[in-house]
């Protein structure tokens, strides 16, 4: 539940780009599966068919953005 707190403070309101990799929703299952859930980055990537890079680097970001508090 933590990321979901995260994407909502920091999207506001949900839109997705056309062309985005990730949806809104993609991404959050993403990074609550590598962060909350401490899935291995790359078997999260092929389960949900995105780049690696793609999601080591939102995973990083969720870290680093996150604060408990």
């Amino acid at each position: 539940m933590a990321v979901l707190a995260l994407m909502v403070s920091r999207q506001g309101c949900v839109e997705a780009n056309v062309n985005a990799v990730l949806t809104p929703r993609k991404e959050l299952r993403l990074s609550r599966e590598i962060v909350d859930e401490a899935y291995p980055v790359s078997h999260v990537a092929k389960m949900l068919m995105v780049p690696p890079l793609t999601s080591r680097k939102l995973a990083t970001r969720c870290r680093t953005e996150w604060n408990p508090a």
